[in-house]
């Protein structure tokens, strides 16, 4: 019931798609180099974000010191003054 159906140009259709993605497949492989210049590059980019980023959380906790610093004195000289 299903044979003819399949039979007809909907198999030659399929094995074209077939072939033409197994094509385009072996052209978008990269060569040993290729894969070593993207892997290196990657690499880069990767340290490049990891490196901004910690930038980032080291001003960020200056920040949070400074200002629990300043947060300390003004509530040990209030302290200082409430006492006296």
């Amino acid at each position: 019931m299903f044979f003819p159906v399949l039979s007809g140009g909907c198999v030659q259709g399929s094995g074209c798609t077939a072939l033409v993605v197994a094509v385009l497949a072996r052209k978008l492989e990269l060569t040993r180099a290729e894969k070593h210049v993207h892997n290196f590059m990657m690499d880069n980019q990767l340290t490049k974000r990891v490196s901004s980023r910690t930038h980032f959380v080291l001003q960020f906790e200056h920040a949070a010191k400074v200002e629990c610093q300043k947060l300390f004195c003004i509530c040990f000289v209030e302290s200082v003054l409430t006492n006296s």
